[in-house]
């Protein structure tokens, strides 16, 4: 990737994951975000690392659970390179069920989960009660995924940022992207009484993406 330019369109953490690991391979990268960097939907972002509950059944399953393979030597390397301490862990999830209907659920989603060779533990009330006591007494059940967890995600947004910087990425923020053309062999970005010309353009703009 070695000098080309590149421009990403969005700066929540998608934007600014694929800008860092652009910059630190080499290219050339302008970051574009109409607020700021982790201003969008990332801010209201739990930060729930826990695709065998809410990848379940889906396509994207697979990829889900290669990124959370992923995600310690990734939050490790970017913490060292950033300086920036991330909140993250990998306690697990626990997911409960309050009547017999979303008991019997969880005990499907158990049996596939152990069928693929995931770790997971169906509790009773009692099992429950002593990981979260604070919870409804009309826990009937629950399903514990040790290997889940979580992250900070502005924590994770300021890292990111920290790092992509420090390895030459540019912020353009707030600057609106409103259309890209192409222009010969390169590609321009119209922003806002502006223009940057690239090789690559990036689209990590999420629900903005169609504007």
């Amino acid at each position: 990737m070695t000098d080309r330019a590149v421009a990403v369109i969005g700066a929540g953490v998608i934007g600014q994951a694929i800008t860092y690991e652009l910059v630190r391979r080499g290219a050339s990268v302008t970051l574009v975000d109409a607020r700021g960097a982790g201003l969008g939907s990332t801010q209201a972002a739990a930060g729930m690392l826990a695709p065998y509950i809410e990848g379940s059944g889906k396509p994207l399953l697979p990829l889900a659970v290669r990124s959370l393979e992923m995600y310690d030597v990734f939050v490790e390397r970017l913490s060292r390179d950033s300086g920036v301490r991330v909140g993250y862990g990998r306690p697990g999830s626990l997911q409960v069920a309050t009547r017999s209907e979303s008991l019997d659920e969880l005990l499907a989603l158990a049996g596939s989960l152990r069928a693929t060779g995931v770790d997971c533990d169906l509790l009773d009330t009692g099992g429950v009660g002593k990981i979260e006591p604070q919870l409804t007494t009309d826990v009937v059940g629950g399903l514990l995924i040790p290997s889940h967890g979580f992250v900070v995600a502005s924590d994770l947004s300021g890292a990111l940022s920290a790092a992509a910087i420090k390895h030459g990425a540019r912020f353009r923020v707030p600057a609106r992207a409103r259309r890209i053309a192409r222009r010969g062999d390169a590609l321009e970005v119209e922003l806002d009484g502006d223009r940057l010309t690239a090789d690559h353009v990036v689209i990590a703009a999420g629900s903005w993406s169609g504007r």
